[in-house]
């Protein structure tokens, strides 16, 4: 919650974001769907949320994602996690400086 709350409300302000017309998408992994967080993702997007134990529930094998949907996601996390982030400033590191 504590990212939530300080990163994500405050990326959204500085870059303009409109959460009314924002949809929010999760995994569905069990630490994502803990009570409070859901309660959170509710209060600000509403019926706007993907997710397991959600009115629209996250599908793994949706048909709107395509082979490439899932390549790209994999190549991400891979970049993202590569050399174990340990702080926040490390996971913002652009991936050609880890």
């Amino acid at each position: 919650m504590a990212v939530l709350n300080k990163y994500w409300v405050s990326l959204g302000r500085r870059r303009g974001v409109v959460r009314a017309s924002q949809w929010f998408q999760q995994d569905g992994a069990t630490s994502n769907t803990a009570n409070e967080t859901i309660a959170w993702l509710r209060q600000r997007f509403e019926e706007r949320l993907i997710s397991r134990r959600c009115d629209v529930e996250w599908a793994r094998t949706h048909q709107i994602l395509t082979p490439p949907d899932f390549y790209l996601w994999g190549f991400l996390k891979d970049n993202v996690y590569q050399g174990n982030p340990q702080t926040i400033e490390e996971l913002n590191m652009p991936s050609q400086q880890k």
